[in-house]
């Protein structure tokens, strides 16, 4: 976002929580096709953390710069 602040475009994300950690993150769909912004979303979501009981998977939709 910062090397290309005009990027738009959906995100549809899986993550796959164990014991509180992300231990796994799917890039479903990625409507931006910037691979360097996919990389660093998914490190990014990689650093979640959960309560250390939650143990599941959730879907994430979020759009970037989408009006």
């Amino acid at each position: 976002m910062k090397s290309n602040p005009e990027v738009t475009g959906l995100f549809v994300v899986t993550t796959e929580i164990k014991e509180g950690n992300v231990i796994n993150v799917t890039i479903k769909s990625n409507e931006t096709n910037n691979t360097e912004l996919e990389n660093c979303v998914r490190r990014r979501i990689k650093r979640w953390k959960f309560p250390t009981n939650c143990s599941d998977s959730a879907t994430i939709s979020f759009g970037l710069n989408i009006q």
